[in-house]
């Protein structure tokens, strides 16, 4: 979560993952491509939330650049990004808005533990 004046957001995901987190997330997301995509997909999840981050500009080593997952392969982070308006902060119930954020991104939050065998509660 970030809160400053005129800015406020709920991030999920892994930022700048090390190399071995990133050779099992790009495996993962070779091997269970629909799950991965799965996690993301919700129309809810899809409203509120970015992808964000790097990308390599080409394909990552072992992966052709016409993979059908190309795009996700190239991510060296794999974080979303929800823009709240900075007035929610003043609101009494804000850690309930907060808590529905991580609500919507706990699918793909999940999917990346999965990818990087970590238990997910």
């Amino acid at each position: 979560m970030h809160i400053e004046p005129s800015r406020v957001f709920i991030g999920v995901g892994k930022w700048h993952p090390d190399a071995p987190a990133l050779k099992l997330i790009r495996q993962h997301i070779d091997t269970f491509s629909q799950n991965w995509l799965d996690s993301q997909s919700s129309e809810k999840f899809q409203k509120h939330f970015e992808l964000g981050g790097e990308s390599l500009k080409r394909a990552p080593k072992g992966y052709p650049q016409d993979h059908a997952m190309i795009d996700e392969l190239k991510r060296k982070d794999f974080i979303a990004i929800a823009e709240i308006a900075p007035e929610l902060a003043l609101e009494d119930d804000f850690s309930d808005i907060v808590m529905g954020y991580f609500e919507l991104g706990a699918p793909y939050v999940k999917e990346l533990c999965r990818a990087v065998r970590v238990p997910f509660d």
